[in-house]
């Protein structure tokens, strides 16, 4: 059974430790800089989003800090990188949609998930809830962060194999020659 995953229960004993990672650190700028391409690292990524998080200003360091309401899709790299060091032993992918991202970490089956993490929206949505926003509207599954990178692109699928190593420069430019 798929799990919701606790920010807040969980932001000081297992993100914190993780939030100068490099790896961490690297797909929050990533993902933030795909909204605002000024953005740096360092920055406070609530700034990037719709207003206050839960209606108070944001601390450094706290979770609202890293809580950009409504830009759930450029917020979702830096979930994905903190599922992977808190749970190293699963796969972790993306469910993106319309209206929501959602990452989710899973052993074999992307469609049997054992964890959702959802930081915007998970104390008024179960699993089951967010997972079903997502897929309210058109949706896909992206299994890997360059299939996700490469899905804000116009052609996802040719920056998808530039981006995994399949393609060089070189043979996109005679592709379009």
């Amino acid at each position: 059974m798929m799990k919701r995953f606790d920010f807040a229960g969980r932001w000081r004993g297992q993100i914190v430790p993780h939030l100068n990672d490099q790896e961490v650190a690297f797909t929050l700028t990533w993902g933030m800089q795909l909204l605002r391409p000024d953005y740096e690292d360092g920055n406070p990524p609530w700034h990037c989003g719709r207003g206050l998080p839960n209606g108070r200003s944001p601390r450094e360091g706290c979770l609202s800090w890293y809580q950009p309401v409504g830009r759930c899709h450029h917020i979702a790299p830096f979930c994905w990188a903190i599922g992977r060091k808190i749970y190293p032993q699963l796969n972790w992918g993306f469910v993106s949609g319309e209206h929501h991202t959602v990452v989710i970490g899973y052993k074999a089956d992307w469609q049997e998930p054992e964890w959702l993490m959802d930081i915007l929206l998970f104390r008024e949505k179960t699993a089951i809830e967010s997972l079903a926003f997502v897929k309210s509207r058109e949706w896909k599954f992206y299994p890997t962060i360059v299939d996700y990178a490469a899905s804000f692109c116009p052609d996802s699928e040719l920056v998808a194999k530039y981006l995994s190593g399949e393609m060089s420069v070189s043979e996109i430019a005679s592709m379009s020659a």
